[in-house]
């Protein structure tokens, strides 16, 4: 599946560059990799997959790695994430 990622990076800090041609190429458990375009400075862009009812962000960027011939980026699925954090934070009430 096709995302799209909006990202600011070293050397463009004031100018937020808009990629649509990125793809998911991995869903792990509690994280994807995608095959999308990472410079410094690029984690915490949201990644955003065009649902039939808008734009939804399903992750964020974490980490970058070169993994045998292709540069992977790698970002937690949000919807595990924020159930996670749900319950961390009832448990707490």
């Amino acid at each position: 599946k096709s995302v799209s990622v909006v990202s600011y990076a070293l050397g463009r800090i004031d100018a937020p560059s808009l990629q649509n041609t990125c793809d998911i190429v991995e869903m792990m458990d509690d994280m994807f990799a995608f095959d999308c375009e990472a410079d410094l400075g690029a984690s915490g862009a949201p990644v955003f997959y065009l649902s039939s009812q808008g734009p939804v962000i399903i992750s964020v960027f974490s980490a970058v790695a070169d993994v045998g011939n292709k540069r992977l980026v790698f970002g937690p699925i949000a919807e595990k994430s924020l159930k996670h954090l749900k319950r961390v934070l009832e448990q707490q009430e």
